[in-house]
């Protein structure tokens, strides 16, 4: 699969610093790995499983390396503050 390359240009409000950003982003990778989000559906589960996230039960334990690999294939935008 192609990865989209569209580079967007986002304006929005300076809300937050870096360091802001960077403590939320560690600690939301901290909960998906170690407590995990529980999925209903066993086709998203199977999903998850398939490319490498650690699946028991319903819950689903997603790694900083996973988080980091899938937010790569995100389409490129630009933040631009206002």
């Amino acid at each position: 699969m192609m990865a989209l390359q569209t580079k967007e240009v986002t304006k929005m409000p300076n809300l937050l610093t870096n360091e802001q950003i960077e403590s939320i982003y560690g600690t939301a990778t901290d909960i998906l790995s170690t407590v995990g989000v529980e999925f209903d559906l066993e086709s998203a589960r199977s999903l998850f499983k398939k490319h490498g996230a650690v699946v028991e039960g319903k819950r689903v334990f997603i790694s900083p390396e996973f988080l980091a690999d899938t937010l790569k294939l995100m389409p490129k935008f630009t933040y631009e503050p206002t």
